[in-house]
């Protein structure tokens, strides 16, 4: 059984105030685990600690670690495996090399298209 809370923080006349955004709380394995719902709404943190915990319920990989899974990261991994289409991962990984794997599933279209790449796709 998870919670839902928002976080407390002092402002500067050191009233204590929460923040907008809620977060979730649960168990797995026996250890506390906090997530932000990244949402000001309930019923989206309800929504998520339900995923959560249906997931531990079912013992599925949970979803908090493998969302932060960066596109780089992913792409050394295949580059290890297969070194067959290392052309391709070479071409597209300056597009998405700084984003997560859930956010580079929605390039818009006609990026990969064009020779000019968005300063915002590029590695520092």
């Amino acid at each position: 059984m998870g919670s839902i809370y928002r976080r407390k923080f002092k402002d500067k006349d050191n009233k204590t105030r929460e923040g907008k955004t809620f977060w979730i709380r649960y168990q797995h394995n026996g250890k506390p685990v906090y997530e932000s719902a990244k949402s000001t709404k309930w019923a989206d943190a309800t929504r998520l600690l339900k995923l959560r915990e249906g997931e531990i319920a079912a013992g599925k990989a949970l979803g908090n670690r493998y969302d932060k899974v960066m596109v780089k990261e992913l792409t050394s991994y295949i580059a290890v495996i297969s070194t067959t289409r290392q052309a391709e991962i070479d071409k597209i990984l300056p597009l998405i090399a700084k984003q997560r794997v859930q956010e580079a599933c929605e390039i818009p279209e006609g990026v990969l298209d064009t020779e000019e790449i968005p300063e915002d796709y590029l590695l520092e």
